[in-house]
């Protein structure tokens, strides 16, 4: 099979959302994307950006591991990775750290994985977090960029799917990710402001890696509901602002990227509303099953 001369690109780019174990949904179609084309994604892409969970997987993807060991990684690790603390918030451990589950599995996991420093890796590579001590913008771990070369790849990471409520900050008191902060930083999921879909710094990359027209970016979300309703009571308000601030936030970038004419391909699915969960291990085989599906949808219109 072959890519589509629109798709079919010198400088490829692949952005990959977050959403917690919904990424199963974009692995599923990477999985297929690399059985069509007959190699692993970072010899398909030149750039993978990501945040949260996309962040995991662009970072497995430049350190060389293939889209399916990836979503097998998820599948076998599911339960461990969400292995609530007894009692979850009423824990008095989650009113200490603001986290629902504990981050040492987790964390072990992704320092086993990504040993390779940032200027070692297989393809280019950003990585997205915010850091509280200056939180006025979101950072962009770059690979190429001089300050992170020496920089291993894990550490990124956990700061990356660092999610306030879930896995709590990612207290960085030896610096490893170089905020020049005495006390080191203090990093929150790259999701937590408006970048949890990074489709627009993807483009911005393009343009400035001199790729100005010969490129195309795969924008991969981990679907959506489409409606949001908002129920009477304080703590149901509150918990229905989230999921509508990050789909406002994710169709805001797609929207103006449409508007840009940029040489882009989304693949997104809308799915049910009980399966917009980010850390359900019991949703697995339908995030599967509306990978499958978006899958057909994709391949079918960007190949020949």
């Amino acid at each position: 099979m072959k890519l589509k001369n629109k798709y079919d690109k010198k400088y490829k780019i692949l952005q990959l959302d977050g959403g917690g174990l919904k990424g199963v949904i974009f692995l599923v179609l990477l999985v297929a994307l690399e059985e069509a084309l007959k190699k692993p994604c970072y010899k398909i892409f030149n750039l993978v950006i990501g945040t949260s969970t996309g962040g995991i997987t662009a970072t497995a993807i430049a350190n060389g591991y293939s889209a399916k060991y990836v979503l097998n990684m998820y599948i076998k690790n599911a339960k461990r990775i969400f292995n609530r603390r007894l009692f979850g918030y009423l824990n008095p451990a989650s009113w200490f750290t603001g986290a629902t589950y504990k981050r040492k599995f987790v964390d072990n996991l992704v320092k086993d994985m990504f040993k390779l420093p940032m200027n070692k890796l297989k393809c280019g590579l950003i990585v997205t977090g915010v850091n509280m001590r200056d939180a006025l913008s979101t950072h962009y771990f770059k690979s190429y960029k001089k300050k992170y070369k020496n920089v291993v790849s894990c550490y990124p990471v956990m700061a990356t799917y660092s999610a306030p409520t879930y896995f709590g900050y990612f207290n960085d008191k030896k610096d490893y990710l170089l905020s020049m902060n005495k006390k080191g930083g203090v990093w929150a999921d790259g999701g937590v402001g408006v970048e949890n879909c990074t489709l627009l710094q993807a483009y911005i990359e393009s343009q400035r890696l001199g790729n100005k027209k010969n490129y195309w970016i795969l924008s991969c979300g981990t679907g959506y509901t489409g409606l949001c309703e908002i129920k009477q009571g304080l703590f149901s308000q509150i918990k229905s602002f989230i999921p509508i601030a990050r789909e406002q936030a994710v169709q805001m970038q797609v929207s103006h990227c449409r508007e840009l004419k940029i040489n882009f391909t989304r693949a997104d699915i809308i799915i049910k509303k009980v399966h917009n969960e980010m850390d359900k291990p019991k949703y697995i085989n339908n995030y599967l099953q509306y990978g499958r599906i978006l899958s057909k949808s994709i391949l079918a219109n960007i190949f020949k």
